[in-house]
């Protein structure tokens, strides 16, 4: 007779606590349990693994970018390509997130055209390559002279 009432204790409490779990899912969530929305898990998975991808593709298209700048920083400064080449290339890659780039250039450098910001942004670049070199301020003159012609041939206006 104990051993029944014993049994039927345990099956009264385990059912209880089924029932609760049942009807507030969110305790079994939590515990990692709620194994009948295994679809809707997979495909959370799914989605998840299809975000890392474009980031992964994302990041891959960003250093890229970031060694082809560095590319043209270091030709700028050996005297290889001129201001005018770089800041071409440099508009090359903005193509098509003017709109995002002004934005942050405005923010950067306020107060000036999008073509000044994206000679200071370039001179930038050049000032954190140069930190270590002993002819880092004569390559800085040779920039400021570059752009100072840049703008005469332009009247200004670009």
């Amino acid at each position: 007779m104990k051993f029944a009432i014993r049994i039927a204790g345990a099956l009264a409490m385990v059912g209880a606590a089924v029932g609760l779990a049942w009807s507030n899912s969110d305790i079994l969530a939590e515990a990692n349990c709620d194994f009948w929305n295994l679809a809707q898990l997979n495909a959370e998975v799914h989605r998840q693994e299809k975000s890392h991808e474009e980031l992964s593709l994302e990041s891959a298209l960003i250093l890229r970018r970031v060694e082809a700048k560095d590319a043209v920083i270091e030709a700028l400064i050996d005297g290889k390509i001129t201001l005018a080449a770089a800041m071409d290339q440099f508009r090359a890659w903005n193509a098509g997130s003017e709109a995002k780039l002004q934005s942050c250039m405005e923010s950067k450098y306020p107060g000036i055209s999008a073509e000044e910001s994206l000679y200071r942004s370039i001179e930038g670049f050049v000032r954190a390559h140069c930190t270590c070199r002993q002819d880092g301020p004569h390559i800085l003159a040779r920039l400021e002279r570059e752009w100072k012609r840049h703008q005469r041939q332009n009247d200004g206006v670009f």
